[in-house]
């Protein structure tokens, strides 16, 4: 899970979530840096027909990074993603058809 900054787990066993119970349900959270949180971002925001606001990702990731997204939509670009009117989405329906190579192109943002 995800809340206020840090993703947080619970286990996955039985006994384990058990345990973790009886002892509070709290585990120390760890924080995500700031790659993971934009791709997060991007991959849920493309998820949604209106897409992401791109001012916003600006605003929030900066301006150099929003190139690099650039970069790596530009050849899926205008077929299965489109940046029309402020907003990143992907097209209907083709661009939902092909979103897991659009979102793995953009998870290559990592490497």
């Amino acid at each position: 899970s995800y809340l206020h900054g840090t993703r947080f787990t619970r286990p996955r066993r039985s006994q384990d979530y058990f345990q973790w119970v009886a002892a509070g349900g709290t585990y120390p959270p760890a924080p995500i840096d700031e790659l993971d949180r934009l791709l997060e971002t991007l991959m849920l925001g493309l998820r949604m027909a209106q897409g992401l606001e791109i001012t916003g990702l600006i605003a929030e990731f900066g301006a150099d990074c929003w190139q690099q997204v650039q970069a790596k939509i530009r050849p899926h670009s205008p077929h299965w993603v489109t940046t029309s009117q402020g907003w990143l989405r992907l097209t209907d329906p083709e661009g939902f058809l092909y979103s897991n190579q659009v979102l793995a192109d953009l998870f290559g943002l990592a490497a």
